[in-house]
């Protein structure tokens, strides 16, 4: 019960924040990515996976795990966890993470599940979508202008 409230909490966070600090909605496609059939450790995983612009974030992703990059535009601390926007040339996306802030300006890579939250104001669904956060790295002037 406790658990069900809290993330409730955590919802209704993302639902505020979302309409205090604005609203992106990406609405094209991206391609399915596929699996190798070898495992390999999440931390160089993330290396190896390609990132999804967000533009390019859809509805068939929800609940998928992706990888985006992006420079950190916005915080948002909330009773549990942290929010912060990330922004590529393409959108902006708010990532919802258990870790701490990361400093606005920092260039990183994101790894986590994609989400949406809809958002219904008077009959219109003005929700959006989030990645929960899995894993970060920070990104140094040099793969961010390679990942370009």
């Amino acid at each position: 019960m406790m658990q069900h409230i809290n993330w409730r909490r955590t919802l209704s966070g993302i639902a505020v924040a979302t309409v205090l600090l604005g609203c992106s909605q990406p609405n094209a496609t991206a391609p399915k990515e596929e699996s190798t059939g070898i495992h390999i450790p999440s931390s160089l995983a993330q290396l190896t996976q390609s990132t999804v612009t967000i533009e390019n974030l859809s509805s068939d992703q929800v609940s998928q795990t992706i990888q985006v990059e992006g420079t950190v535009l916005k915080q948002a601390p909330l009773l549990e966890g942290v929010l912060y926007q990330i922004e590529d040339a393409t959108g902006q996306l708010w990532i919802l993470s258990s870790e701490s802030l990361p400093d606005v300006g920092a260039s990183l890579r994101v790894r986590g599940v994609l989400q949406y939250e809809p958002i219904v104001i008077s009959g219109a669904d003005i929700g959006e979508y989030y990645l929960q956060e899995q894993s970060r790295s920070v990104l140094n002037p040099t793969e961010t202008d390679a990942a370009n």
